[in-house]
C-alpha cells in the first residue's frame, strides 16, 4: 500500500460512507417496495413476505443511521473548523 496522508485516508473513509450509505438507502427502498408489492396483492399468503420485508426494511434504515453517524464523524475529522 503506498503513503497515504491522514487527510487522503479520511477522504477515501469518508468516500466510503457516502458509497455504504447510499446502497444501505437503496436498499432500504428496496424492502418498502417489497411490501408495497405484496400488500397490494390479493393472495393472502403474502404475510409472511411483508413481515420479513419489514425486518429488512428496519435493518437497513438502523444501518443507514449508523452509516450516517461515521460519516458526519469522518466528515468532523475532516473539516475541524
Amino acid at each position: 500500500m503506498s503513503n497515504i496522508t491522514p487527510q487522503e485516508a479520511l477522504l477515501m473513509a469518508s468516500d466510503a460512507a457516502n458509497l455504504g450509505h447510499a446502497c444501505v438507502n437503496d436498499l432500504g427502498s428496496l424492502f418498502e417496495a417489497i411490501i408495497k408489492i405484496a400488500d397490494a396483492s390479493p393472495n393472502t399468503g403474502n404475510h409472511l413476505t411483508i413481515e420479513m420485508a419489514k425486518i429488512g426494511q428496519y435493518l437497513a434504515d438502523d444501518w443507514a443511521n449508523k452509516i450516517n453517524t461515521e460519516r458526519e464523524e469522518i466528515e468532523a475529522l475532516r473539516d475541524p473548523h
